[in-house]
């Protein structure tokens, strides 16, 4: 592909993008909550030209991402093209739209652009939208794109496929109901609607409704759970996916990837606590044994490492493993220079950061420490850089539970941590041998990378610490420029660079016992505070338990002293009746 149109696809993404940040709160579907465990969903949209193809994707995505005329004689889209959004449930949605079919373009370039669309779906199909218009009539054309549908992808590719019928006003000034309206189509189309097992949804993309446009946005994503549930949350792929999997299934995942940033360099910096699986999250998203990466409760990987791809598009990949930053049983020089060597490799700029955690472990303090200890070191605003991957996703697959149910279940930090970073999370399984499964986790996380990249506008994280590196680079550029001595440029940038390093390190330092120390003196008072509160509910708890016993203890002595009184009044009482009786019958008797 020539570089021009590179960049120009990778602007339009941009700018699409960026246009959908703006309508962000007003989308529907990123507030929707998703009941299915699959973290990418991709929705391929396809039907004949004019019928609104386009427009369909603008009202899903919640924007205008997609360009829509209404013409006979060319088409709009004249190339499949994708654009995602992320939920705030985590979910990635990937919306395709694909060419028109029409009379006009053959068969075989017809296949083509689907097959291109298909390639951008990388991991399967999960649902097929194929539009018609409810205000044309029901063209022969149309029926035979679900033939071509079906020769493409095989019978069963039905299964997956939902009839969404735009125009939706046109049956509202009709005062007809979908039903109604459906008993006026031809044969052809009614026997379409039956073979879709009444999977059918009228749309309006024109409506102002913002409450109509949310109602059938939400109709239509229940009908593409239905339908992914109902495949067993499997993704279609047929033979045409066989051939697509054979010539790239040898590859690197990422190599094939086509990332539609401008930056032709990325860092992806891996960081998390010890024998959370940062190496053998390396080696999978590389694709190959590139870390050192074993099951141990101590660091396998002692030094900072960085491993490259080159990918197909020219961008370059850079993959830094860590050791345990932030193990906290080290010193805190150990860790300056760990640091320090980290922000080196990413002479660029951090692009995005692997935060490692594991679901076979419990959460703990010290990942915890972690965590801040990042916000500390390097500011608050890494936190728009990070995304959280939960290693060890058989136990998911185990326990038969989503990452869902498993962060509602988990502690408090942990969920605050995941709402940080915006639900940017993500299951690895890494032993997996499933060839499939790994190549799909891999171009989910890069999805989120890439998500990611767009949205801090593709400029990379640089603070202070990178800011002085850079500064020293230009500086040494300049005095060679100058005219200084190649020596003694070079024995100055030794001296320089030392220097920094030793500035650096004692900047670093600084705040690592700053932050750490001051991370465990919080900790330390929130667990006394917390220990004497408990105390202190224990001790109200025992004297209320004391003073409901009493209470108790008095209630029944009133009782029983209530008890007596009576038992004395009613003995009292048959006395005195006795007495008058005596004293009766003694006055009949005297008398």
């Amino acid at each position: 592909m020539p570089q021009f149109d590179m960049e120009r696809e990778a602007q339009a993404y941009k700018n699409s993008i960026d246009l959908h940040s703006h309508t962000m709160e007003a989308n529907p579907i990123n507030d929707r909550k998703l009941k299915i465990t699959r973290n990418t969903i991709n929705i391929v949209i396809v039907g004949k030209v004019g019928r609104g193809k386009s427009a369909t994707g603008n009202s899903i995505i919640g924007s205008k991402v997609f360009e829509t005329k209404r013409g006979y004689c060319s088409r709009v889209t004249c190339s499949s093209d994708l654009k995602r959004i992320i939920c705030n449930d985590g979910h990635i949605i990937n919306v395709i739209d694909t060419p028109g079919f029409d009379s006009f373009t053959s068969f075989e370039l017809i296949r083509e652009e689907i097959i291109k669309g298909i390639n951008l779906a990388k991991d399967g199909i999960h649902v097929v939208l194929m539009v018609f218009s409810l205000r044309y009539c029901f063209l022969i054309e149309e029926e035979s794109a679900i033939e071509c549908m079906k020769s493409l992808f095989g019978d069963k590719i039905v299964d997956y496929m939902i009839l969404v019928l735009t125009n939706g006003d046109f049956l509202e000034s009709m005062q007809k109901s979908l039903k109604d309206f459906i008993s006026l189509f031809p044969e052809p189309l009614r026997n379409i609607i039956q073979l879709f097992k009444n999977r059918v949804i009228v749309f309006d993309n024109t409506t102002k409704d913002m409450i109509k446009r949310e109602e059938q946005v939400n109709e239509l994503l229940s009908l593409i759970e239905s339908v992914i549930v109902d495949n067993g949350e499997k993704p279609y792929s047929y033979k045409i996916f066989a051939e697509l999997k054979m010539h790239t299934m040898e590859a690197d995942p990422i190599i094939d990837w086509r990332l539609k940033t401008t930056n032709n360099i990325i860092n992806v910096v891996i960081v998390g606590k010890v024998g959370n699986g940062k190496s053998a999250t390396g080696n999978c998203i590389l694709g190959r044994e590139a870390f050192d990466s074993e099951y141990s409760l101590s660091a396998v990987t002692c030094s900072s490492e960085l491993k490259k791809l080159m990918q197909k598009g020219g961008h370059t990949v850079n993959i830094i493993d860590t050791p345990g930053l932030f193990n906290f049983s080290t010193s805190a020089k150990e860790i300056c220079g760990e640091i320090v060597k980290c922000i080196s490799l990413a002479k660029d700029g951090i692009h995005a950061v692997l935060m490692v955690f594991s679901l076979r472990s419990q959460f703990s303090t010290e990942e915890v420490a972690a965590f801040e200890s990042m916000k500390s070191l390097f500011e608050d605003k890494i936190v728009d850089y990070m995304i959280i991957i939960f290693t060890n996703g058989d136990i998911l697959e185990s326990t038969q539970k989503s990452l869902k149910d498993f962060i509602s279940l988990s502690p408090e930090p942990l969920r605050s941590i995941v709402q940080m970073c915006k639900n940017r999370i993500i299951v690895f399984d890494n032993t997996s041998k499933d060839m499939i499964k790994r190549e799909e986790q891999v171009n989910e996380l890069f999805s989120l990378v890439e998500f990611v990249i767009v949205e801090n506008g593709e400029n990379s994280y640089s603070d202070k610490t990178f800011a002085e590196h850079k500064d020293e680079a230009l500086f040494q550029r300049q005095k060679v420029k100058e005219g200084c001595s190649k020596e003694e440029s070079s024995e100055e940038s030794i001296k320089s660079y030392d220097d920094q390093q030793k500035r650096v390190i004692e900047i670093v330092k600084e705040m690592v016992e700053f932050c750490t120390g001051g991370f465990w003196e919080q900790l330390a008072k929130k667990q006394a505070a917390q220990l004497e509160a408990e105390e202190r509910v224990a001790r109200l708890e025992a004297e209320r338990t004391v003073q409901e016993s009493l209470k108790d203890e008095e209630i029944q002595k009133r009782d029983e002293q209530i008890q007596k009184l009576t038992e004395d009044l009613n003995v009292s009482r048959k006395q005195n009746a006795e007495s008058e009786t005596r004293n009766a019958k003694c006055d009949c008797a005297i008398l």
